[in-house]
């Protein structure tokens, strides 16, 4: 059996097999291809038919647990969702078999413990020792993915957050509540990441996003009752910090609107020769072009064609007003040392709500203890504390699963 891969009608891998099963991997990296052309010359018997009933290109490579000397998991969570935390997966191989060993970057990796799914990874880096017996493979979650996308942002009036979120994930799959979908939102958002964008979305509308043995990113309300009680025969290790405490919590929300004083300004000028995107440092409307067609546009950016080498695009700077609104930790005494902690948005759910729904952190804890069917966001019962788990890092490769975990606890 030979195998040819091209490029348009250039070979650019070749290899010869003995076709010799019934099912059958031809072993070989191939990139940067369009066509696939397999030739059979001969069979071993004469007067055989021979039928292929299924070509798959490509490779679904299980490890099994013999194989795997480390599964080490880090599920991670941002509270506030003022950022998008990553989970992460760091496992050493000793494969059976190196067919089909091949990590290359942004390959998906899911990892199972008896079936059940513990986390939806990708691959970002590898290494191998030198006769290549020993892999050990990096991961991280859909949110290093959005953290390598891009979106446009713009201005929203009244829009559903569901809109906003599916406007923002495109083809990344996600699993919305239903409640937070039905929200309305209002506001600014630049060009940024998809992480960051979807961040701020979440910090305004209450949000949690965590993709801890899921499918798909969940973006759902923080659990507010009690997950389990960790008892102390559970617990390993424990080390509780009582936290500086912040007095007071300060939100300034930036809003954008149209003036009818506003005078344009220049946004590109020169010469241009084909299509370009400009993009804006900020909101721009009225846009107006000098021999060239705007294609299409948004509150950031504008798609321009022009073959002229006095090419000019104008528009309107949106104005800005200002509103902020305070919480103060009512456990606060006279002897404390004044500690304001600020957070800034440009979007609008339910800032009044917003504010009365940020903790204040009386307790930082650190603890190894029998994980369970903990996860990160829940909240449990731990050493006399009610605490959130914010953090929880711990390996597969346990017949009983111990997590180093941190948790937060709050002021009541």
């Amino acid at each position: 059996m030979n195998i040819k891969w091209y490029r348009d009608d250039a070979v650019v891998f070749e290899k010869n097999f003995t076709l010799d099963s019934a099912d059958y991997f031809a072993e070989q990296v191939a990139t940067a291809y369009n066509k696939v052309v397999i030739t059979i010359s001969n069979m071993t018997r004469a007067n055989r038919f021979l039928k292929i009933f299924n070509i798959s290109d490509g490779l679904i490579r299980t490890f099994y647990n013999e194989e795997l000397e480390n599964v080490e998991i880090i599920e991670d969570l941002n509270v506030n969702s003022e950022e998008i935390a990553i989970n992460e997966a760091s496992i050493s191989l000793i494969p059976r078999t190196t067919a089909g060993v091949f990590f290359q970057r942004t390959l998906p990796f899911k990892v199972y413990r008896d079936e059940v799914l513990y986390g939806n990874f990708f691959i970002y880096t590898s290494t191998s020792n030198t006769n290549k017996t020993k892999y050990k493979v990096s991961t991280a979650d859909f949110i290093n993915v959005l953290n390598n996308q891009s979106y446009l942002g713009g201005i929203y009036n009244g829009v559903t957050v569901s809109s906003l979120v599916a406007d923002i994930m495109g083809d990344i799959p996600y699993r919305l509540e239903t409640a937070l979908g039905n929200k309305t939102i209002s506001g600014y958002l630049p060009i940024t990441t998809k992480r960051e964008a979807l961040a701020q979305v979440a910090f305004a509308c209450l949000a949690m996003i965590d993709t801890s043995r899921s499918e798909v990113i969940e973006i759902k309300s923080l659990p507010t009752t009690m997950s389990r009680t960790i008892q102390p025969s559970e617990i390993i290790s424990i080390e509780t910090t009582q936290e500086n405490i912040t007095t007071q919590y300060t939100l300034n929300v930036q809003s954008y609107y149209q003036s009818r004083w506003t005078t344009s300004e220049d946004l590109f000028s020169g010469t241009l020769r084909g299509t370009q995107m400009i993009t804006f440092d900020e909101p721009m409307y009225g846009l107006t072009a000098e021999y060239a067609t705007i294609d299409s546009y948004g509150d950031n950016w504008a798609i321009i064609t022009a073959n002229s080498n006095n090419t000019s695009l104008t528009g309107k700077n949106y104005k800005t007003s200002f509103k902020t609104y305070t919480k103060q930790n009512n456990v606060v005494v006279s002897t404390d040392i004044q500690k304001v902690q600020t957070f800034d948005t440009t979007l609008d759910c339910d800032n009044e709500a917003l504010i009365n729904y940020l903790p204040f952190i009386e307790y930082k804890i650190k603890a190894r203890f029998l994980m369970k069917n903990s996860k990160v966001g829940d909240l449990v019962s731990i050493d006399g504390h009610t605490a959130r788990i914010k953090r929880l890092t711990y390996d597969l490769k346990q017949s009983n699963i111990y997590c180093n975990a941190e948790l937060e606890a709050y002021y009541e």
